[in-house]
């Protein structure tokens, strides 16, 4: 499945990351997308600089837990090893220091998001034709706040009611109200925490791919009244403040580019400051931020950051990164005739 494309829509200001698998990109053109998350991952380091500069000068001594991911995330990417199998004509990533702090890194939210989508996509691929099942992309939004972890927790909570209620309904337990989401057969999704757009709260929200029977009805609701129907009508009774859902899916869209839109970055790096970076991470870090239930149920994704090797004539090639968002070629083993001769 290879790694992903980050397409950032300029035009309206908004980094939404639509993502797409990268198998056709060349050996260069994946070098050049990891320079400008490595030169990204730069910025976020600058600044955890400045957090233990200000530490050693106020208390005299640094936070050996900043310190830890300083240096990790310092050296991160700084140099990476693609292998181009010439008979598969795919290009994988052999080697690389990785920090795996995919909260604080782009780099290594890139190379999280491909281990998800390799590790999804089959089953999603094949439960979609065993069961005749149509996809759709589901968002469910809570109120802006201030505080990110109550933001969070509210949302993280509200969707455990949601979907509890599902799995009562489908089960028929009694005195459950009926829900839209007994239409889905199952589903992942994945949190997002980005800053609302005048920068000064948060903006909790998760998109999920859906694999329905039919259409889940979107429905409205009043919220003066609460009177109303449909999805919108069952997360403002859970959340209480909030009553914006989403079902979409655009014509002719394959499912492989619904789910690299649920499967991105949970953190907006380009639009937010690192400070804001920094403040998720402390928040976020070892939540699980990506879910899934129903027929979408115990998916495994590998602990690799790396691509899973493959047979056949290849060709090495290494690069260090220079600075500025560019990497540097620095050695070139081919290894195509010594495959051959070996296997001759």
């Amino acid at each position: 499945m290879g790694d992903l494309l980050i397409l950032s829509n300029k035009s309206s200001g908004e980094d939404w990351a639509t993502t797409l698998p990268l198998d056709s990109l060349t050996t260069f053109e994946k070098v050049e997308r990891y320079g400008k998350a490595k030169a990204n991952n730069k910025v976020v380091v600058e600044y955890l600089a400045e957090l233990l500069d200000r530490d050693e000068f106020a208390l005299g001594m640094v936070n050996p837990l900043i310190e830890k991911i300083y240096l990790r995330m310092d050296k991160c990417a700084s140099w990476l090893t693609f292998r181009e199998y010439t008979e598969h004509k795919k290009v994988t990533l052999r080697q690389a220091n990785f920090c795996s702090k995919h909260l604080l890194c782009q780099a290594c939210a890139i190379r999280r998001g491909a281990q998800i989508l390799q590790s999804y996509m089959p089953k999603i691929e094949h439960v979609m034709q065993s069961e005749k099942l149509t996809p759709w992309l589901i968002t469910f939004t809570v109120k802006n706040g201030e505080c990110l972890g109550e933001r969070f927790k509210h949302l993280e909570c509200s969707m455990k009611s949601i979907l509890a209620n599902r799995k009562n309904v489908l089960a028929g337990s009694y005195g459950y109200a009926p829900t839209e989401l007994s239409k889905v057969s199952g589903g992942v999704f994945a949190f997002e925490v980005p800053k609302s757009k005048d920068g000064e709260e948060w903006h909790p929200h998760l998109h999920m791919l859906a694999l329905c029977t039919t259409k889940p009805e979107v429905g409205h609701v009043d919220p003066k009244t609460g009177k109303g129907f449909g999805l919108r009508k069952e997360w403002f009774d859970i959340t209480g403040d909030s009553f914006q859902v989403d079902v979409r899916r655009q014509e002719g869209q394959e499912v492989i580019n619904m789910a690299c839109e649920v499967m991105k970055y949970a953190v907006k790096f380009s639009q937010q400051e690192p400070a804001d970076t920094w403040k998720a991470f402390q928040t976020l870090n070892r939540k699980r931020l990506l879910r899934s239930f129903g027929c979408l149920y115990g998916v495994q994704v590998p602990d690799s950051m790396l691509d899973a090797p493959l047979s056949g004539p290849y060709i090495d090639r290494m690069f260090t990164y220079v600075g500025g968002g560019h990497y540097s070629a620095v050695s070139v083993c081919d290894m195509r005739d010594h495959y051959e001769a070996a296997t001759s």
